[in-house]
């Protein structure tokens, strides 16, 4: 019997040319595609059915989704039903554009000519939907076709080899999965965006031939940062005070020591002026407890796509977008693993000794990896290589964490964002096998002013204090020494004659081994090692003063704290959330400023605050695309059917959109507020009154939609 012969189909172009290189000996062919070849190799080894067998095959790709979704004819143009209609009555399909016309004809070729489909798609969820499109169309041109999956996360001969000679089958609940979210999302968006746009469209300024669209994690992502603007815009500044107190230390040099005050702030200038002078009348400050001991920085986690989106913004202020970008062209040169992950722990089987041998070619870097594997295990002083950090649960049982697959030289690089793309996560993966940074920190704690009570005859202690107290101010002023035993005040104690003084704290680190923070320069540990001081050490201050302040807004929203506002409310994937941050600023609803920071534009508020007064006020919020995410969980686990998930998410957000629609004037004021207007006449309810008890008819800023009753 003749070998099978193998049609291997990869995600993109860049991704085949790759596993043509790792196999060897590829012979590249025209196709009908302009940026698709094939590439015939003679003998590939691969195991199937258990055995070892070489076999001729032909390797090409597609570019992402081949199929589109959208509706029937009869529902897509605007003008062919009311928005309402699309959320149920109408019909979705999956085509091939013609765009794609010629990846077509090469998956329909390859098929016809093999006995074996082998799916080198992406491994996540995306990436076995493709996987889906791909059979479909395959097996429509050889119905025998068998299909196997093949399973890697890096274009590695390490990791190709080991999926061809560990194939799988491919997930038919994580495609339904990506299709149920596909169906959702362009109901939900058609029918919203068609509502808003022939309602506002033309109306105001700004809005001229202006698509006004609507995402289910576009409007949560617009959600938050407008969120954050309403604190920053609702913000009243108050006018706080502080105790300071600082002490001059005898040495070589003289050490100046800050004490924290332990209330932190007070807003009443007179209650800080008394407790001010309450510290001016003890006159001396007392040690009353001292402790510290050994401080541990932990290494970083393993690297996921959300944390890696992070800290770029952070460290290399790069947006989330840019930096997938970046990362997946680094992937598919095979310089990084898969970059869409959600995985924090690696598996004991990968070679992690063998990656950071890799970078020992750095001269950045290199000693550093060196020193790693060369150190003495046993040594506890000694960073010597550790297996990362195993106490997340966080593991998508598909990638490992992102990490270098090799060492890349700078010609490897396109641009300057891609090296210190690699930079950071080659430097992350080493901190990971590092050990902790360990340091010793102290803390002194101060008690000023506490004093006996006065006698009730002590008429002249009471002048005295009086006259310190008058001193004081609200200006520094250099206590006058005023002194107790420290058998008098445990006698006034006892007797429950004292008055509790102030606290005061100052804190001191001392790093004894820096350990990882060497090679990830991205992050400080430092601080002052504080003099020694013991308890009952009495000193006078050399300062002691009252400072104001006034508390100032929160700041808007940067990158990261966006992401991870996404991520903690399950709005997006980690594939999804760059791209949905990008639309809400295409989209004119969020900018980006200077800083960094993200701002609503008054289009995005105006939306928000109509939907809001309609009583409709979820549409910003995370909660309903929450649910969709949990539901589309439940379709990838097999516990729920695509349809029920799609009808019963639909069925949801249709009631919410016949409350918008007998309700649309409140959203045009809403608009008209932020914007202005053209000059035309608002929509009235009577513009969306329910036709039928669909409530699905009425007429639109656009024209007339037909009724569907």
């Amino acid at each position: 019997m003749p070998p099978p012969k193998v049609l291997s189909v990869a995600e993109k172009p860049s991704i085949a040319k790759s596993l043509a290189q790792v196999f060897g000996g590829a012979r590249r062919r025209q196709s009908h595609d302009t940026y698709s070849c094939f590439w015939d190799l003679p003998r590939v080894p691969i195991r199937l059915d258990g055995q070892r067998v070489e076999v001729p095959m032909t390797i090409t790709s597609v570019r992402g989704h081949i199929q589109a979704l959208d509706f029937e004819p009869e529902y897509k143009t605007w003008s062919s039903c009311s928005p309402g209609a699309l959320f149920l009555e109408a019909q979705v399909r999956k085509f091939v554009p013609q765009d794609m016309a010629g990846l077509l004809a090469n998956l329909e070729e390859g098929a016809r000519q093999a006995t074996v489909l082998m799916l080198w798609l992406d491994c996540d969820r995306e990436g076995e939907n493709i996987a889906f499109e791909v059979i479909e169309i395959c097996r429509k041109a050889n119905r025998h076709l068998r299909v196997v999956r093949a399973r890697f996360s890096a274009v590695t001969p390490t990791d190709v080899f080991q999926a061809v000679n560990n194939l799988v089958e491919p997930d038919a609940r994580q495609s339904a999965a990506v299709d149920a979210r596909q169906e959702i999302d362009l109901r939900l968006g058609a029918a919203f965006t068609r509502f808003q746009t022939l309602s506002l469209q033309n109306r105001f300024e700004g809005l001229v031939d202006h698509l006004v669209s609507y995402g289910p994690c576009q409007f949560p992502c617009l959600g938050f940062v407008a969120e954050r603007q309403a604190k920053i815009d609702a913000f009243i500044p108050e006018d706080f005070w502080r105790v300071e107190m600082k002490r001059q230390v005898p040495g070589r040099p003289p050490q100046t020591v800050d004490f924290n005050w332990k209330r932190g702030r007070i807003y009443d200038r007179t209650m800080a002026i008394i407790l001010l002078e309450r510290c001016l009348r003890g006159g001396e400050g007392v040690v009353i407890d001292v402790r510290g001991g050994q401080k541990t920085k932990r290494r970083p986690v393993p690297l996921q796509t959300i944390k890696l989106q992070q800290l770029a913004s952070r460290y290399l202020r790069l947006s989330a977008d840019r930096t997938m970008d970046e990362a997946e062209k680094l992937y598919q040169k095979g310089i990084l693993s898969y970059p869409r992950t959600e995985t924090e722990v690696f598996n004991r089987s990968i070679d992690l000794n063998g990656l950071v041998q890799m970078q020992t070619e750095s001269n950045d870097w290199g000693a550093y990896a060196a020193n790693l594997l060369n150190a003495d295990p046993n040594n506890p002083t000694a960073n010597a290589f550790q297996w990362p950090r195993e106490d997340s649960s966080r593991n998508d049982e598909a990638h490992p964490p992102i990490h270098p697959v090799r060492f890349a030289h700078a010609g490897d690089f396109e641009n300057n964002e891609q090296r210190l793309l690699y930079e950071l996560v080659a430097r992350h993966f080493l901190a990971c096998c590092s050990r902790d940074a360990i340091g010793v920190d102290s803390c002194v704690e101060v008690e000023m002013g506490g004093y006996p009570m006065p006698e009730a005859d002590s008429e002249d202690e009471c002048d005295e204090g009086g006259e310190a107290m008058g001193a004081a101010g609200a200006h520094a002023v250099r206590p006058r020494r005023r002194t107790w035993t420290d058998k008098e005040e445990e006698e006034k104690r006892d007797a429950g004659q004292w008055v509790d003084g102030e606290l005061f704290e100052a804190r001191g680190l001392q790093v004894l081994q820096r350990n990882w923070l060497d090679v990830y320069r991205y992050e400080r540990w430092s601080g002052r090692q504080l003099p020694t001081m013991r308890v009952g050490d009495r000193f006078v201050p050399d300062e002691l003063r009252l400072s104001a302040g006034r508390t100032a807004p929160p700041l808007p929203l940067s990158e990261e704290q966006l992401l991870g506002l996404m991520e903690r409310h399950g709005i997006g994937t980690d594939a999804t959330m760059a791209d949905h941050i990008k639309k809400v600023q295409e989209r004119n609803y969020v900018v980006k400023d200077g800083g960094l920071r993200f701002r609503p534009r008054p289009l995005g508020v105006a939306l928000l605050e109509g939907y809001k007064a309609m009583g409709v006020n979820g549409m910003g919020m995370p909660n309903l695309r929450a649910a969709m995410e949990r539901d589309c969980n439940e379709v990838a686990a097999g516990r729920m059917q695509k349809e029920d998930m799609v009808r019963r998410c639909a069925e949801q957000m249709k009631q919410i959109f016949d409350i918008a629609a007998q309700h649309v004037h409140l959203l045009s004021a809403a608009v008209g507020r932020r914007l202005g207007g053209l000059g035309l006449d608002d929509h009235s309810d009577d513009d969306y009154d329910n036709g039928d008890d669909e409530g699905d008819g009425g007429g639109g800023g656009g024209g007339e939609w037909p009724s569907n009753g």
